[in-house]
């Protein structure tokens, strides 16, 4: 009885653990389920005339981002750009890692 308990018990706990473990999302779609598109522009996501952040990362640290991501009134009181302080740090680092990534080609930035 004892070991047929521990083994359920131990399955259960495998199965929340696999649960929880699931895949992190990209940073295109975070920036996509969040709505950024509507706002901003990156690489050919979003709308031309938004604010372009396709080389953000050659003007703001990757803490700078972060911060802004998670609480943007901390670095402008006025913006209107909501906090996502309810995103995940695994989401969020995902942003980051895409709006600090390699810059953008040549043809990128010739449309712009």
């Amino acid at each position: 009885m004892k070991v047929s308990l521990l083994f359920t018990l131990f399955m259960l706990a495998a199965a929340t653990l696999i649960l929880s473990c699931s895949k992190t999302p990209s940073g295109k779609e975070v920036f996509n389920s969040e709505f950024c598109p509507a706002c901003h522009y990156f690489r050919g996501m979003g709308k031309p005339e938004g604010i372009d952040l396709s080389r953000v990362g050659e003007r703001r640290s990757p803490e700078w981002i972060r911060e802004h991501i998670i609480n943007p009134k901390r670095h402008d009181p006025n913006i209107g750009m909501p906090g996502h302080a309810h995103l995940s740090g695994a989401e969020v680092d995902a942003l980051v890692r895409m709006l600090t990534s390699a810059m953008p080609s040549a043809s990128e930035r010739e449309t712009r």
